[in-house]
């Protein structure tokens, strides 16, 4: 698993001695393994990226990424997948796009950058309060974070509308949740472009 040298360096002082190097290769150990299994079960299961993955090449694109848990309901606590709450014309056009969308290792370490409290699972919490990084140089990924941040809660607001809403509205909203889904789509593009710059 390739994790991001911005990542890395928050691991390692978190678990102090729980990286090695061998020919190159890191190694974590002990607290650290434990960690980053647990992140990574996180991702691969609660996420449900494992399943989304139907080729199983590590990289998820587009069309697969309807099936990943990444919109955030707010009001019912959970995290949903776009195929849950998108309209099926969309749906069905999403469904024929089969460039990349962001490799698994880019989730993990988005998620590990977002787990604050580092006990391998994303609360709705740490979703809302921290998409910040540190350093200067981060800047440009910080406010791509605060604009992915303020997308979420404007689709969580929609979606609660939709559970109030009557037949005209629904169709209304439903076309509001499109896009500001394609949006939540290209900043997380963006983002992937930058991290792996």
């Amino acid at each position: 698993m390739a994790i991001d040298n911005s990542v890395l360096g928050g691991l390692e002082s978190e678990y102090k001695q729980g990286f090695s190097q061998y020919q190159g290769i890191l190694i974590a150990r002990g607290e650290a393994q434990k960690y980053i299994q647990k992140i990574s079960d996180f991702v691969l299961k609660d996420l449900n990226v494992a399943n989304a993955d139907k080729n199983h090449d590590g990289m998820i694109s587009v069309a697969e990424s309807l099936d990943t848990r990444r919109i955030v309901d707010e009001k019912n606590g959970k995290i949903l997948k776009p195929s849950e709450v998108l309209p099926i014309g969309l749906t069905t056009q999403i469904k024929k796009d089969n460039s990349n969308f962001m490799s698994i290792n880019d989730i993990i370490n988005i998620q590990i950058k977002l787990d604050k409290n580092k006990d391998g699972k994303i609360s709705i919490k740490e979703i809302k309060d921290g998409k910040a990084t540190e350093g200067a140089a981060q800047s440009a990924i910080d406010k791509l974070y605060k604009q992915l941040e303020k997308l979420e809660k404007e689709a969580a607001k929609i979606i609660e509308k939709l559970t109030h809403a009557d037949e005209k509205q629904t169709k209304v909203l439903q076309r509001q949740l499109a896009i500001k889904n394609i949006q939540i789509l290209a900043v997380l593009d963006r983002l992937r472009k930058m991290q792996g710059a």
